[in-house]
């Protein structure tokens, strides 16, 4: 499977709270339940739009404060 910037992006930053496992998971089911589609087939700015997606989870663990400043510098980097 080829590479995408942006999936290895994401994957990357949430393994960091997650794991890498979980993160690759995660990643690919809320793509799949968001945008209807594989991760690598989304474009970095259809990848932002699954971020709001991933609030609820990321605040149970990180707690809200967190998770909004991670989602948050998320989509800037993904935006870049």
């Amino acid at each position: 499977m080829p590479s995408h910037p942006a999936v290895d992006l994401l994957t990357t930053r949430l393994a960091q709270y997650l794991g890498p496992q979980a993160a690759a998971n995660t990643v690919d089911t809320f793509c799949r339940r968001s945008a209807g589609a594989r991760p690598e087939a989304l474009t970095p700015a259809q990848l932002v739009g699954v971020l709001p997606s991933l609030q609820p989870l990321l605040s149970v663990l990180l707690g809200t404060t967190k998770a909004e400043i991670l989602l948050s510098q998320l989509a800037k980097d993904l935006s870049r």
